[in-house]
């Protein structure tokens, strides 16, 4: 028995070594320009640069982008503006049945702040990321990942937990939610 073990080892072995003679071949990634400029586009002042992007049906010919820490302002020959504005957090575009968008966040165009903000515990900055959602009956539900920040640097944050909301889909409005 144990011969046969052996003999089966050693042969799965060999057999994960494979032909050495294959080459490698890099992947063609190809980005879909049209999709990108009309989900972001580079004029107007709107969101043109997020990042844990999440998207969501809402049922009724729109979807719903959510993204993290996101950028704001115009993009011109592919430079950021100098007044460009960052956001730490969450962001929401919605695209319409007619490709209109409709950027949500909550503070001032001078000023954007986190569409959902979470309750700041006075010690460090905390922020809720995009997590998941669905719709049913008309109410998007969401999970949001709620982070504080630790230490320096871009990584320099730690999970706290998940948070759970209900939002209105016509009003986008917060109805609920279970921290």
């Amino acid at each position: 028995m144990k011969k046969i073990m052996i003999f089966s080892l050693l042969f799965s072995l060999a057999a994960c070594r494979g032909n050495s003679e294959q080459k490698v071949v890099d992947p063609v990634v190809e980005v879909d320009s049209a999709f990108c400029e009309r989900l972001m586009p580079g004029l107007g002042g709107g969101i043109t640069g997020g990042d844990g992007s999440i998207s969501i049906d809402l049922k009724d010919g729109r979807s719903l982008f959510m993204w993290g820490d996101s950028f704001f302002g115009d993009v011109i020959n592919d430079k950021r503006a100098k007044d460009t504005k960052f956001v730490i957090g969450n962001t929401f575009t919605i695209i319409d049945k007619n490709g209109q968008l409709k950027t949500l966040y909550s503070g001032t165009k001078e000023n954007p702040l986190a569409f959902i903000e979470a309750d700041q515990d006075g010690k460090s900055p905390v922020w809720y990321w995009p997590g998941h959602g669905f719709v049913k009956n008309g109410i998007l539900h969401l999970f949001m990942s709620k982070f504080h920040k630790v230490g320096e640097g871009a990584f320099g944050f730690e999970y706290l937990c998940c948070d759970y909301f209900r939002l209105d889909v016509e009003t986008m409005k917060i109805r609920h939610y279970i921290d």
